[in-house]
């Protein structure tokens, strides 16, 4: 009886043995086969130390914006004339300013095509915002995004109403319109 079982325990072993050669070999060939497959080496940028803090601070394209805006102040201190300002419509740009400056103004940047005012009363109870974008070169529709925020004052208290999309639409037409028209002018110069 003893030896039966030793016996069983034996062939126990010898497979467990043999299932654990098997797994090592398998392993060893994977690993043989991926250190052959040989390593593909991308070229990484070389950034110094405080570009690499930057990155990691605030993302990817923070050197690429760091560049742009090196690129404006070389063209404002007259050390490079090669600055290219297509981002945006300049007749477009300059009658959307014009359009909205009868409002007090809070940001306006041309590089980025901004516009945001500041809150404008229209009447003792009611009083509006405007973030204007100007998106691109052309001139139409999709050239020109407005969002019109307006509140109104319910029991001495500033409250938010919907935006107001008929007026952002009566507002883009208007600063199309006008700059088409300044546009025929210009070329008729």
């Amino acid at each position: 009886m003893i030896c039966s079982e030793f016996d069983k325990f034996n062939v126990y072993i010898c497979l467990i043995m043999k299932i654990i050669s098997k797994i090592l070999i398998c392993i060893s060939f994977f690993a043989i086969f991926l250190t052959s497959c040989g390593y593909i080496e991308t070229k990484k940028p070389e950034y110094t130390y405080e570009q690499e803090r930057r990155i990691g601070k605030y993302g990817d394209g923070v050197l690429e914006t760091e560049e742009k805006w090196k690129k404006a102040f070389d063209t404002l201190l007259g050390n490079e004339t090669t600055f290219e300002t297509g981002e945006v419509n300049d007749i477009l740009w300059n009658t959307a300013l014009d359009k909205i400056s009868f409002m007090p103004l809070n940001s306006v940047d041309k590089l980025s095509g901004t516009i945001i005012t500041e809150w404008h009363e229209i009447n003792p109870t009611q009083k509006i915002k405007i973030n204007l974008f100007v998106k691109n070169t052309m001139l139409d529709d999709s050239s020109l995004s407005i969002k019109v925020f307006e509140e109104k004052l319910v029991d001495n208290i500033w409250a938010k109403s919907d935006r107001n999309t008929d007026l952002e639409l009566k507002i883009a037409q208007s600063i199309l319109d006008a700059a088409r028209k300044l546009k025929i002018a210009s070329e008729n110069l």
